[in-house]
């Protein structure tokens, strides 16, 4: 799910050509973007939590939960401000229309056919 969000952003967020790794300029509901606005923490708790899983143990699962709080976080106290000062009401229509989250399976088809799509064009 991260490679398909990064992939996503770098060729559907940018305005202009430029760095590799610079955030994205416009607002990106394509792919993956247009069922979940964050699919890249999506992905990063699913690895967390399917590390705690892995090990089995009690703490294990304690040690998953704290970057994914720390990525929540993240989300309502930084991306998500700061997404809605540089887009905008474009971004503001956004979260009205599309959740945090999916587990939709078709998801991450979306996602994969954004950056075909945009690779063949």
């Amino acid at each position: 799910m991260n490679a398909v969000a990064g992939r996503t952003l770098r060729l559907y967020g940018h305005s202009r050509p430029g760095p590799r790794f610079v955030a994205p300029d416009r607002l990106v509901d394509v792919g993956v973007y247009s069922c979940m606005r964050h699919p890249a923490q999506l992905g990063l708790t699913a690895i967390g939590v399917g590390l705690g899983l892995i090990a089995g143990t009690p703490g294990s699962l304690l040690a998953a939960a704290v970057p994914v709080a720390g990525g929540l976080a993240f989300i309502v106290l930084v991306e998500e401000p700061e997404a809605r000062r540089l887009l905008g009401r474009a971004y503001h229509e956004y979260e009205e229309r599309v959740p945090a989250f999916s587990l939709g399976p078709g998801c991450l088809l979306r996602g994969l056919e954004a950056i075909r799509r945009r690779r063949s064009s």
